[in-house]
């Protein structure tokens, strides 16, 4: 018997929420778990864990002026992630194709590595990979 993985061409949206419900779930119960191994009543402690951040209007303004720099931190990383993700891509499919170097050696097909050795030549181009302006 032989099992063979296959992407999913479509994915339900039942399916996603079922999935980020179950992952809910467990977290609750391993953090339940440890709360109550460390002596606590798991029950108590979420109530005022939602008390406490959605209790009143006040506390509900507290937890925006609390939450706005971490979603916008993450939002922010998630682009930057994004845009690395994009340029490894390219330059994984392009090395596939051309037995390449690391991709901060060879950032294009011009360079070559008696170029980018010695010190006269490195500072120059390291400031050409880090998109510095002038010289380092």
């Amino acid at each position: 018997m032989t099992l063979v993985l296959e992407p999913r061409e479509t994915v339900s949206r039942r399916f996603v929420w079922g999935v980020t419900f179950a992952a809910l779930l467990v977290a609750l119960l391993i953090s339940g778990i440890v709360i109550w191994w460390v002596g606590g009543d798991p029950v108590r402690s979420f109530v005022h864990i939602v008390d406490s951040a959605f209790g009143s209007v006040g506390v509900i303004s507290d937890t925006l002026v609390k939450a706005t720099p971490l979603i916008l931190t993450g939002l922010a990383c998630s682009l930057a992630f994004r845009r690395i993700d994009a340029r490894l891509a390219d330059w994984l499919m392009q090395a596939s194709r051309r037995q390449s170097r690391w991709p901060w050696q060879y950032p294009n097909s011009t360079v070559r590595q008696e170029e980018i050795r010695g010190s006269q030549t490195a500072r120059p181009y390291a400031s050409s990979v880090l998109n510095l302006p002038g010289r380092l």
